[in-house]
């Protein structure tokens, strides 16, 4: 899994820490295996981000991110419109 943002928005980074989420919008992915996962970390970090949009179809949640809507997670190979950029280096901050 990989976090997906549009083009400009924290790409300038190589890596992301959990807290560089805070207070950003989450466009979700209705049926992503990986919900269970982001929420526990996220509250477990105490990082709060508002999901602002929710589909089971990755094409409108890829669009939604592409126009600046948010953040989401997909697979590596899922991500296909060129709007968007992908980070595979998200750290946990403050934890173990």
């Amino acid at each position: 899994m990989m976090i997906v943002l549009p083009s400009k928005h924290l790409v300038s980074r190589d890596q992301i820490e959990i807290s560089d989420l805070a207070g950003e919008h989450y466009v979700q992915r209705s049926f992503c295996e990986f919900n269970y996962v982001v929420d526990s970390v996220f509250d477990t970090r105490g990082v709060d981000c508002e999901t602002v949009y929710r589909s089971d179809r990755d094409d409108w949640v890829m669009a939604m991110i592409a126009s600046g809507f948010g953040f989401g997670f997909f697979p590596k190979y899922s991500r296909t419109q060129t709007s968007l950029r992908g980070r595979w280096s998200i750290r946990s901050s403050g934890g173990k």
